[in-house]
Formats: structure tokens, sequence, C-alpha cells
């Protein structure tokens, strides 16, 4: 007993020491990216990503984009909508018709796309 006491008593004291909660590389590159994403921006992005949000009031889920402010794309985790490739070149066609620009990408991984400000412009005129 007074071993698993004396034992405790290390642990508890060590207990400051310890990361008991691992965050890899990848997820504080992420949330350094998605911290650039007004909470009232609409966004498009894969489902696992919507836990590590805060609310929002317009979100679609990948492929669809509708009119989404920003579109987030994580391509190391894809779930059967895209492969890393197809990923890869959907990003591209939409920067290439012009309506999104890359604002961040984080390592070979992350991607942050922003809906060009004269196509938001356009919008708002033709509403």
């Amino acid at each position: 007993k007074v071993i698993l006491f004396a034992s405790m008593a290390v642990m508890i004291i060590n207990i400051g020491h310890l990361n008991l909660v691992h965050i890899d590389r990848d997820t504080l590159i992420a949330r350094k990216i998605l911290s650039q994403i007004p909470d009232d921006a609409s966004l498009s992005a894969q489902e696992h990503i919507f836990p590590h949000l805060p609310p929002r009031r317009e979100i679609h889920i990948l492929p669809e984009i509708d009119s989404a402010d920003y579109v987030f794309i994580d391509t190391g985790l894809l779930s059967g909508i895209f492969s890393r490739t197809d990923a890869i070149v959907y990003l591209r066609d939409l920067v290439i018709k012009g309506e999104y620009e890359v604002i961040e990408k984080g390592g070979n991984r992350f991607y942050l796309l922003k809906r060009k400000d004269d196509v938001m412009m356009k919008e708002t005129i033709n509403n």
C-alpha cells in the first residue's frame, strides 16, 4: 500500500510535465489555417472539419460549394469524394475559373481558398 501511495504521489507531482493530450503538427497547422476564416463567413469543407469550427450560418459539404466564401480541404484525409489527385485538380479548377484564390497552404495537405471579392460583389449586385 505504501509503494502504491508513493507511486501515485510521484505521478501527481509529475503530472504537470506530462502532455495528456497529444496535438500533432497537422492539427496545429489546420487550426492555424481555419482561424483565418471569419466566424460569419460561409464555408465548404469536409465533414470531419465541422466539429473544429465555431457555429456558422452557412456551411456546405465538399464537393458542394454553392456560393461559399471559403473552401477548406484536407487532402490528407479524403473519404470517398476524391482521391488526392482529384482534390488538387478540383481546387486548381476553382482557381482557374477565377472564382477563388488560394490564400493559405499548409504543408502538402491543407488548402484554404477564398472567394474573390469581385465575384462576391457581382453576386450581391445581381441579387
